[in-house]
C-alpha cells in the first residue's frame, strides 16, 4: 500500500513514515496542501493521511481537490486540535477515518491491517519488521519544546528541552 503523509510537523511525519515503512508500507511526505495534491497527481496513492490544519490549505479544501482527482481515495484525517464543529464538516466530506492526536501506534497499524485486508489489489500488510513503539504505547505530544509554536510527539513521552 503506498501511503502519502501530509503533516507539517516534521517530528511527527518522520516518525510515522518510520512506522509505515517497518510495517510494510511504502511513504512518501510533503508539509503543504499544494504539494499534497501535486504529488498525488503525478504520483497516485492507495491512502493519505493528512494534518487537518495545514498552513496553506483547510483540510477541506484539501480532501475535495484530492475527490476531484480520484473520488475513492482513502483519506485517514487527524489533528491535535479538535473540536466538534471541525470533525463533523471533514467527516462529511468522506473520508475514511478520523484520528485526534496524540494516537496509538497500535491502533494506527490495526487500523492499517483492515484497511490491506479489505481492499482488492493492495498488498497485504506483509509484518517484515517489529513496531518501534512498545505496543499501547502512545505517541506524547509537547507544546513546549523550543517555542517554534509547533508540536512535537515522541517515543519517550514528553519533551524535556524547552
Amino acid at each position: 500500500m503506498r501511503i502519502l503523509v501530509v503533516e507539517d510537523d516534521a517530528s511527527l511525519a518522520d516518525l510515522v513514515k518510520a512506522l509505515l515503512k517497518n510495517w510494510g508500507y511504502e511513504a512518501q511526505h510533503c508539509t503543504r496542501g499544494k504539494d499534497a495534491v501535486r504529488m498525488f497527481i503525478m504520483n497516485p496513492h492507495d491512502l493519505v493521511l493528512m494534518e487537518v490544519l495545514l498552513p496553506d490549505m483547510k483540510g477541506e479544501e484539501l480532501i475535495s481537490k484530492l475527490k476531484e482527482i480520484s473520488p475513492k481515495i482513502w483519506i485517514v484525517a487527524m489533528t491535535g486540535n479538535n473540536s466538534r464543529e471541525m470533525e463533523v464538516r471533514i467527516r462529511e466530506q468522506g473520508i475514511l477515518y478520523y484520528m485526534v492526536k496524540p494516537f496509538e501506534a497500535e491502533n494506527f497499524r490495526s487500523l492499517l491491517e483492515h484497511l490491506t485486508k479489505k481492499s482488492t489489489g493492495v498488498p497485504k500488510w506483509t509484518g517484515k519488521k517489529p513496531s518501534p513503539l512498545k505496543k499501547g504505547y502512545p505517541l506524547k505530544h509537547d507544546k513546549n519544546h523550543g517555542g517554534d509554536n509547533h508540536e512535537r510527539y515522541t517515543r519517550d513521552g514528553p519533551s524535556t528541552r524547552s
